[in-house]
This record gives structure tokens, sequence and C-alpha cells, in this order.
């Protein structure tokens, strides 16, 4: 039977079992004096200055002494009467017993666990009238004994070399860890001061590329003012189409920038109250929603731990989206959120023309619109804006809905302390 320190019961064998006329079932996990507790009193042959009256005290105390010296120990006769099972008559046997305590070391050196082997001896005890018997029994314990310590010496021998290869793999593998570690770290640096260049190539480009823009725009513009009486119509229209596309490029440029400037880590996040949010982001939206005579009908949102420069930026657009695709009907868009696990699950839902199926997905991606360029206003950046956003606060957005019916934008967020 093995057992930890806290005598706490492991495994044991087959053998054991039967011998000891116990189950497997009733043993594991349980402490050893509850499975083997001490004989009662009213025991055949037992009398309080017995030592035998300690049997299962005595087998705890040569296991502490094997736990503490980390040396076997073996208790050639020791009594320890076994109880048979209630379905044979629950009537206690008197037992005679050969029993081996062994160490087992673990990594640190320490015991982990003792193995406590036992014989039966109950017979050679009794046939011990005679003193040549006694002899002769006794020699034979001893001589087992003697085999027993040494296969034990052996087995002991045995698990420091394991343990000691062990605790070379083990340093081994740290040292394989920590250079994985260290090169983790520096390629994350390196990537980090890549991700920093490629902002600042993105910023820079940006801001040079707005002014020509500008200009064109500009000039476009001058041209059809002061000119406009003796340019022909064509003419005129050309210059338009080059004035809106400069102003589209702009946007795009401006949408870029975002994306660019978007926050790599959380530390800006805090407990916001997203209703504070979403009534800000409507004052933001005032003018679209009077222009499109739109409803809107907030629900009752959540406190969450967020951003909220990032989260005015999801609602702006999502909202913005469902103003824009409201279709020949005034907009009513609904604004919620449900707590569902250890997320919330937001949603911005209109009765707009919806979004095909095989679409959902594209047009989260950058530049990718539902609709022609000139149809609606904007730059298809949004979507993709507000998936970045989300997922950098570890959550996941997605569409539902059919064409004609309305679109239902879901997005989650999840529950953290500040």
């Amino acid at each position: 039977m093995v057992m930890t320190p806290g005598w706490i019961i492991v495994a044991m064998t087959d053998s054991y079992l039967r011998t000891t006329m116990t189950r497997r079932e009733d043993m594991v996990g349980r402490h050893a004096l509850e499975v083997f507790p001490e004989n009662p009193d009213d025991t055949p042959q037992r009398h309080p200055d017995d030592p035998t009256c300690r049997g299962a005290e005595m087998i705890l105390e040569s296991m502490q002494r094997v736990i503490d010296t980390g040396t076997p120990e073996l208790m050639p006769f020791h009594k320890y009467d076994i109880r048979r099972p209630q379905s044979e008559g629950g009537e206690y046997e008197e037992h005679y017993w050969s029993i081996m305590n062994s160490p087992i070391f673990g990594a640190d050196g320490k015991v982990e666990f003792v193995v406590h082997r036992v014989e039966d001896v109950t017979t050679l005890v009794r046939s011990r009238e005679s003193a040549l018997e006694q002899e002769r029994r006794s020699a034979a314990l001893e001589q087992r004994a003697s085999h027993l310590e040494l296969d034990v010496a052996i087995r002991s021998a045995e698990l420091q070399k394991a343990n000691r290869e062990l605790h070379q793999t083990n340093v081994e593998l740290n040292a394989v860890r920590a250079d994985l570690e260290r090169r983790v770290e520096l390629r994350t640096a390196d990537l980090k001061r890549r991700n920093q260049a490629l902002e600042e190539i993105a910023y820079a480009a940006s801001h040079d590329l707005q002014e020509p823009l500008r200009a064109v725009a500009g000039y476009c513009q001058l041209l059809l003012m002061d000119y406009a009486a003796a340019l022909p119509a064509e003419a005129a229209d050309y210059l338009q189409k080059a004035a809106v596309g400069a102003h589209r490029m702009s946007a795009m440029i401006r949408g870029i920038l975002q994306f660019a400037r978007m926050p790599k880590d959380t530390q800006s996040f805090s407990s916001i109250d997203a209703n504070t949010v979403l009534a800000e982001t409507l004052i933001s939206l005032e003018s679209a929603i009077s222009e499109s005579h739109a409803t809107i009908v907030p629900g009752d949102l959540p406190t969450i731990c967020s951003d909220p420069v990032l989260l005015t930026q999801v609602f702006q657009n999502l909202i913005g989206n469902s103003i824009k695709y409201c279709g020949e009907r005034p907009p009513v868009i609904r604004i919620d959120a449900q707590k569902t696990g250890q997320e919330w699950v937001f949603s911005v839902a209109d009765k707009g023309i919806g979004i095909p199926a095989d679409s959902r997905d594209r047009v989260f991606a950058i530049f990718q619109r539902l609709k022609s360029p000139g149809s609606v206003p904007g730059t298809g950046i949004g979507l993709s804006l507000c998936r970045q956003i989300v997922e950098h606060h570890g959550g996941r957005i997605w569409i539902e809905g059919e064409p004609g019916e309305g679109t239902t934008v879901r997005f989650t967020i999840p529950i953290r302390d500040a």
C-alpha cells in the first residue's frame, strides 16, 4: 500500500486487498486510521497493558520514522486484528504481520510517499510453541527481512539515480525555456519597434498626402466658382467629380490615421458607464439624426471596463451606418446590452435595408462597402475600425438579419475589473 506523508492512501496491490480483506474503493483517498482504526477493547486476548493495543498507532509511528530518517524500517512481528466483511459475520480475526515501511523520494530529495508492505505471519506466530521452530521461523523472517532491505536499498538507489536524471533534465528544460523566453522578448521588442516605425510612416505619409489633396479639391472648387459660366457642362461635371474624389481620398487617409493611432494595450481602460458614452455619441450625431428623422431607442446599458473614446467610435460608426442605410423609411435604431456568461453582448439594431449573408464578413474588411461608393457617403473604414476596437477589448463582433428586414450588429465586451 502507498501513502502520502499525511497518511492518505493513494494505491495498493490486489494481493494487499486480499490479505487485509478490504476493497480498493473503501480505501483510496482516506486516512489510514479511518480504514485501519485501533482494534476495539473487547477483542479477544486484549489487555490495556498490552502494546498491541496500539497496533495501528505503532505502524504510523514506524512510517513517521521512515519519513524523518529516509531509511526503510522493518516490523517483523506486529499484532493487528482484521475484521471480516459483514457478509461473513463482521467478527475480528487475530492476525500477526511482518511489515516493511519504505520511503520513495521526490525530485526535491524529500520523502514523497511511503510504501507499506505487509505479510500475514499469523500462522508462523501460532506455531512458535517449540523453541526450535521459533528460531527457525525467526531466521527465515530475518532472511526475508534482509532480502526486503536489500530490495529496498536497490530500489532506493534506482530511484535516486532516476531523481538525479530527472533533475538534470529539468535543468536542461529550464535553460531551453529561458532561452525561448529571451528570444520572445527580443522578438516582441523588435515587433514593437517595427510597429512604431510603421505608425510614424503612416502618420507622416497621410499628413503629407493631405496637402496636395486639399490643393486639388480647392482648385477644382475655384474653377467651378470662377469659370462655371464659361465651362461646358461636361467639364464642370468632371471638375465636380474630381473635387468629390479628392474629398473622399482625404477621408480615407483620415481613416488610415485612425488605424495607425489605435492603442496597442489596455492601459487607458477604466470603469465607464456605457449609457453616458452613448448619450455623448448621440449628441455628436445630432445633425444626422435630425436630418434623417431617426428615432433612437436606448436600453439600459452596463458599466464596463473600456476606453470612452474607443467605445464612442464603435457607437458612432454603428449608429451612423444604421442612419445611412435606412432605406426609404425613417430609421428606428435600438441600442441594448445583455449579460451572457462572463461578457456583455451589445446590440445595435435597425429596420434598414439589411446585409446579404455572403457580405457579412466582407464588410468588416478595410475599404469594403455594401453599396457602390457614390450611393452612400463613407470610406469603408468604419466597420473595420469597430472590429479592431472590439477585438482590442478581447471581444467579438458579427452581423445578423436579412436583406430588407433590417440589420443587427452585435459585439461583446468581456467582464473584467478596471
